[in-house]
Parts: structure tokens; C-alpha cells; sequence
């Protein structure tokens, strides 16, 4: 534990109450003063920033490393991890950034927490912050294809973005079930909601055309109903894709399955 004298460096909890299955925004609101309350009961400063969207919990995050925040903590699923590691690492240029990233899992999965072994609690996980664990992990950036980023604005968005992730990017089957499982069908079927889409998309989801160059130069091209580039072991808990990667060990494992059109 922390002595009153040592020093306690000022929190930013990001948060996005609509997120999640099963718990509405103010039960939510609720147990984030719990956990600001706990925090500076031992003499921390704590401000919760809450945003609706992950474009602006990455967008609050960014900013708040750019200007030297010591700690920001992610108090979500994985969806809300993703998005602050987005705009930590985004404000460093994907290098090495001081700014500190902690996790308070209370989302659907939050399969990243369990990569770490902070397992679900949110008491447990206030506890790592406080006693200032830490640990230097990888991080892996998927860069669209030109072709990308232009049908996404023919179709009425922003453009493909690079994205920065934690665990894993997977092509195929993977992407198009989250794709497909909106926030009011977690928040109804919980953690059966992908199970759901699951079944539905396997009926009807075809391969897509993808294209491996390896370190030695080697390149693969191939249709593959799902392909998995992980950089950690547990993609959903018991669900090991790539069972070998490690977040620290500065790899990505590539996990696919090849599709034959019969």
C-alpha cells in the first residue's frame, strides 16, 4: 500500500455510462462515485470524464495525455480500453508514452482485464492502480488500405482510420459479428448477444481475400473466413486463438482459417 507521504498522481476515469449489457446509466453513475469516493477516501484526486461515444472518450484521452496526464483509467469494457489506448497512443505517435494506462473492468467481457489477470472485480482492480502496478505491453496498429478508406466515405462516413489495438484485429467472420451486435442487444442478451450473432453470421458469412507478408519476406494469399492477428493468448475467455501470444513479447500470432467456396 501507498504511505500518505509517497506520491499519488491525479486520476482521469473515462466512461461511457450508456456502454455495457444490463446495467442502465444510473446504476452505472453510481458505482463510479463509488469508486471516486474510494480513491480519495485514501487521499487521490480523482475526475471522471463521461462520454457517450468512443470517439470521445479517445478523443478526451488524447488530449489529456498530450497535455501530461500521469494516469488515465479506462472504466468499461474492452470497447472503452480500446478507445483510451487509442488516444494515449495516438498522442505519443505510437511510441513509448508516460502516460499511464489502468483498467477498472465493467463491460460485457472485458476479455483485456482478464489477458491481464485483473479478473472482474472493480474493487480488486482499484487496488492494482493504487499500489501502482504496472506492467509494458505491446501494441499492434492496423492501417486501412486505400480501397478502404474511400468506401468508407462513399458510404457516408469519415474515412477508414489507423486504430491502435491491445488484443487482437481479427478479418472476417470476427469483425463482422461485432459489427452486427449493437449496444441495445448486449444490453438485453448480455454475453449471449454475440453468441447470437455468431450463429446468425455463420450461415451466412463468405471468406475475404487477405494477403500475409511474414518477417522473411514470404507472402501468403488466400481466402480465409476468419483471420486473427492476436497479441494475447484469451481472445474471449476460454476461446484461444492464438494460444501462444504473449502481450509483452513484441509479436503479433496470426491465427487463420482458410475458406473453401464449394
Amino acid at each position: 500500500m501507498h504511505s500518505p507521504s509517497e506520491y499519488k498522481p491525479p486520476i482521469l476515469i473515462l466512461a461511457n455510462p450508456t456502454a455495457g449489457a444490463g446495467k442502465g446509466r444510473a446504476s452505472r453513475l453510481r458505482l463510479l462515485e463509488r469508486v471516486q469516493a474510494d480513491f480519495e477516501k485514501q487521499g487521490w484526486s480523482v475526475h471522471i470524464g463521461l462520454e457517450n461515444e468512443s470517439s470521445g472518450i479517445r478523443e478526451r484521452a488524447h488530449h489529456a495525455a498530450k497535455a501530461g496526464a500521469p494516469l488515465i483509467v479506462a472504466a468499461g469494457g474492452d470497447g472503452t480500453v480500446n478507445a483510451v489506448a487509442n488516444g494515449i497512443l495516438s498522442a505519443s505517435g505510437g511510441q513509448k508514452s508516460d502516460t499511464k494506462l489502468g483498467v477498472l473492468p465493467l463491460g460485457t467481457g472485458n476479455v483485456f482485464a482478464f489477458n491481464l489477470g485483473l479478473g472482474k472485480g472493480w474493487k480488486g482492480a482499484c487496488k492494482t492502480i493504487r499500489e501502482g502496478h504496472t506492467r509494458r505491453i505491446d501494441a499492434g496498429l492496423a492501417i486501412p488500405l486505400e480501397g478502404a478508406r474511400a468506401a468508407s466515405k462513399t458510404n457516408g462516413g469519415a474515412g477508414a482510420e489507423e486504430r491502435y489495438f491491445l488484443l487482437m484485429a481479427g478479418v472476417g467472420f470476427d469483425a463482422k459479428v461485432i459489427e452486427d451486435t449493437s449496444l441495445r442487444l448486449k444490453f438485453v442478451l448480455r454475453d449471449f448477444a454475440y453468441a447470437l450473432r455468431s450463429l446468425q453470421n455463420a450461415v451466412v458469412h463468405r471468406g475475404t481475400h487477405v494477403t500475409l507478408t511474414f518477417p522473411d519476406g514470404r507472402v501468403e494469399n488466400f481466402f480465409s473466413w476468419l483471420l486473427m492477428a492476436g497479441n494475447a493468448a484469451s481472445y474471449a475467455w476460454a476461446i484461444r486463438f492464438t494460444e501462444q501470444a504473449r502481450l509483452d513479447d513484441g509479436k503479433l500470432d496470426v491465427c487463420a482459417f482458410p475458406f473453401e467456396n464449394k
